[in-house]
């Protein structure tokens, strides 16, 4: 016969005290919990960041893997719910690693844009996030993204700010991702000189983000020289000057570091002005062109290609509706329909807000757009150009339009052209453009740290 443990330890008062207790001691921790204003939901840290939270694998299955009978008949109030109660977050790989902290707001609202996430290390320095984009969902996530925050410890205080930086209203600490042992820069490692084949770059200052260097060949000061405003990147965002210390943080201003790294490394780029003198095997002369008249094109399929990169100029335009096919202007006339939108094709470094707004004189209309067919509208003259193997590291120009490696637009398989207004021409005139195409120079310091301000 089957015997049973004695239950007499339920009968006993102490055995509920304790239970109670217990329980009232479990109820108070997640309450308190649930009344912060914010709760950390997940933590990732490297050069890609994937994250799927609430339904979102869910809804990523029925979208790509559910078989159609099940998708057919399933109500839509179940998607909906689905999709309110889902964020899915996957982006490009970028140069540098970096942290998110994925962020909720325990009351269900969306996260305040008054909410300051900082990182504090052991000496007091503050560590903030870098400008972001926000990604609106219904379960009120935000990210905050650190490029720079204390590596070398093993552990990160977090703390979460509400109307400025002296009304911290929340405090936690974390495993730190990205801890090892890292070097330790010292100051013997200054240097503002450094050298590149014949030229010499000298750091006259050191000045956050407008640090001054001077170009010399020998002992001769060489002009037309300027800092690259748009440092080339892969991946992430341009900036024009780059801080960075010995354990991978990065800061353009070089102040969101830890006051205990005595040496950063300035790394910041250089180009030739338009003026300066080129190497032959650097630019490439266009024969002489001549403006179409109103409703007329001409082909010209002309190519060459200098350091790699492949150039076309397809071909030069007159005003009026040009049809395009294939991306190659096939018949034209001089009526122009006003119903047109400004042609995002005709894109130039630094100035695509005035050629994608409705100054933008080279147009098309929407209604004409197909696979491979769309109609212009030109107010000016334009030429018709196309590159191809335009790296982040090259500078490409065409008589004052710099052609960037994010010009290289992709449609339908192929590499759209650029359409670039010829400016005061008139019909008859005769213009004569020209290719010029260099690489960036990557110049680096170690210097000091700059002023850093309080916090």
């Amino acid at each position: 016969m089957a015997t049973f443990p004695s239950t007499r330890w339920l009968k006993h008062r102490f055995f509920w005290y304790s239970l109670a207790l217990a329980g009232t001691l479990w109820l108070c921790l997640w309450s308190r919990q649930w009344l912060q204003p914010a709760a950390l939901e997940k933590v990732t840290f490297g050069k890609k960041h994937t994250v799927q939270f609430g339904f979102a694998r869910i809804v990523n299955w029925l979208d790509e893997r559910a078989p159609d009978w099940l998708t057919d008949h399933l109500p839509e109030r179940i998607y909906e719910f689905l999709g309110d109660h889902s964020f899915a977050f996957d982006e490009n790989e970028s140069d540098h690693e970096t942290l998110i902290l994925w962020l909720s707001d325990r009351r269900g609202s969306e996260w305040r844009e008054n909410f300051r996430v900082d990182i504090i290390d052991e000496h007091g320095c503050v560590f903030t996030p870098v400008p972001d984009r926000t990604y609106p969902n219904s379960m009120a996530i935000q990210a905050a993204r650190f490029a720079s925050f204390p590596r070398r410890q093993k552990q990160l205080v977090i703390r979460i700010h509400e109307g400025g930086p002296r009304n911290p209203i929340q405090e936690f600490t974390i495993t730190n991702p990205a801890w090892r042992e890292y070097p330790m820069w010292n100051e013997s490692l200054f240097t503002t000189r450094t050298t590149n084949s014949d030229l010499t770059f000298v750091l006259e200052n050191n000045v956050p983000e407008t640090p001054s260097i001077q170009v010399y060949r020998g002992r001769k000061l060489v002009p037309s020289w300027r800092r690259v405003e748009n440092g080339p990147r892969e991946r992430t965002f341009w900036v024009p000057t780059l801080y960075e210390d010995a354990t991978g943080n990065s800061d353009p201003a070089g102040i969101n570091f830890c006051r205990h790294e005595k040496v950063l490394r300035l790394t910041t780029w250089m180009e030739r002005e338009r003026h300066a003198e080129f190497a032959p095997h650097a630019k490439w002369a266009l024969p002489p062109l001549t403006v179409p008249e109103t409703g007329k094109f001409d082909l010209l399929n002309l190519t060459n290609t200098i350091d790699g990169i492949t150039l076309e100029v397809q071909a030069i335009c007159g005003t009026g509706e040009i049809q395009f096919t294939n991306h190659l202007p096939v018949s034209a006339k001089s009526e122009a329909r006003t119903n047109t939108l400004p042609l995002l094709l005709a894109a130039r470094s630094g100035d695509l807000n005035r050629f994608n707004s409705e100054l933008n004189p080279i147009r098309i209309d929407p209604s004409s757009m197909k696979s491979n067919a769309y109609l212009v509208v030109a107010r000016q003259p334009h030429i018709v150009v196309r590159t191809c193997g335009v790296s982040p590291h090259h500078r490409v120009d065409l008589a004052g339009n710099e052609i960037n490696h994010w010009n290289q637009r992709s449609a339908y398989g192929r590499i759209q052209p650029l359409h670039l207004p010829i400016p005061n021409a008139s019909p008859g005139d005769s213009i004569q453009w020209q290719w010029l195409v260099q690489r960036i120079v990557e110049v680096r310091f170690m210097v000091p740290p700059p002023s850093r301000p309080d916090n």
